[in-house]
């Protein structure tokens, strides 16, 4: 809430406070102004927790409403008109939060992204939990997860993922005291394109392996000599 706003409110809640409180006061103490900052505090954060609620809201309905039309059209032909249909959101609500269809396939990747990146930091001292955990998000995201590592919404999506410095300082950890930078960058894409198409398979299966079962198996193909 920004400074001038909030010290109108008090105005009125302190000054005017008979509208408020039912009082009759003509003259106001300290005691009265905080009770009436407490009051804009206590209300104006509830109010600004709902509208943040609706905002989350409004972009997951955005969201879902992209992943359905992407099944049946690329990204390239998707309408915001047609989205905000969907979605049952008009479009100037869009348009507060997106430029375009592209902008908000962006955002869905960066919540892939920023989750997958925050997993590897977490735990970047067990691989086969930073296997376990992303798959699980993956399976909770089950429908645009296959659609990214199917490359049929955005082929560019892998090199993003793999930028990622915490993936790389991850992968590379037991490797930069004995290799070169070019064997480095070798053994990188190795690693994280091999395991990049696992998921892609594990993914597309009806009946796969639980995340723990798979991160098992993929960490046991990785340390066989």
């Amino acid at each position: 809430m920004h400074f001038y706003t909030t010290y109108i409110i008090i105005y009125i809640c302190c000054f005017h406070n008979r509208l408020i409180f039912g009082t009759e006061k003509s003259s106001y103490t300290t005691t009265d102004m905080l009770f009436g900052i407490g009051y804009i505090i206590m209300f104006g954060g509830h109010n600004e927790k709902k509208e943040d609620r609706r905002i989350t809201m409004t972009k997951r309905m955005l969201k879902d409403s992209l992943i359905e039309i992407l099944k049946v059209k690329d990204i390239y032909h998707v309408s915001v008109r047609e989205l905000c249909d969907k979605a049952d959101v008009n479009r100037t609500t869009f348009y507060k939060y997106y430029g375009n269809q592209f902008e908000l396939l962006t955002d869905m990747e960066k919540d892939m992204l920023d989750y997958l990146s925050q997993t590897v930091k977490k735990n970047e001292e067990d691989q086969e939990k930073i296997v376990s955990s992303a798959c699980a998000y993956l399976e909770k995201n089950l429908q645009f997860a296959r659609m990214i590592f199917n490359n049929n919404v955005d082929p560019d999506f892998a090199r993003k993922l793999f930028a990622l410095e915490s993936v790389k300082a991850s992968t590379l950890k037991k490797y930069y005291d004995s290799k070169n930078e070019t064997e480095l960058e070798y053994i990188y894409n190795f690693l994280t394109y091999g395991i990049f198409r696992l998921i892609h398979v594990w993914l597309n299966k009806e009946m796969r392996e639980s995340p723990e079962e798979f991160a098992r198996m993929v960490m046991r193909l990785l340390m066989k000599d």
